[in-house]
């Protein structure tokens, strides 16, 4: 099971820009699950043994890393043959440096007050 869904991951791409890097005029639903089991098997590596995530129920900063993973993974093939926009680097860069900060307990994913959620409104 994913740690994200397409719904998650329309609330921070556009579709038409999902559909541009993912090489077509229509979203290709087969490389963003590429891209989204890629960045979840890297969250699974830093906190496989570490943590345990309760699939059901997924911490909103688990559910941000996935969904910026897939976006990142999406650019990174896109762009394979050129420069990748800052923004997708400092994206991969800052969910690597959570994921590091969780593993080493640094962070706390399951919060007391759970019940906020977190929103990405900037859309790429």
């Amino acid at each position: 099971m994913a740690y994200s869904n397409n719904d998650d991951l329309f609330i921070c791409i556009s579709s038409s820009e999902l559909a541009r890097i993912t090489g077509g005029s229509e979203i290709d639903y087969d490389k963003v699950n590429q891209a989204r089991n890629s960045g979840d098997s890297i969250i699974e590596a830093y906190l496989f043994g570490r943590i345990k995530l309760d699939l059901d129920n997924i911490p909103m900063i688990i559910n941000k890393i996935s969904i910026d993973l897939t976006i990142v993974n999406l650019f990174e093939n896109y762009y394979s043959f050129s420069d990748i926009p800052n923004t997708i680097q400092r994206k991969k860069r800052d969910s690597i440096n959570l994921l590091k900060d969780i593993a080493l307990s640094k962070i706390n994913i399951f919060p007391q007050n759970s019940n906020k959620i977190l929103v990405q409104t900037n859309k790429v």
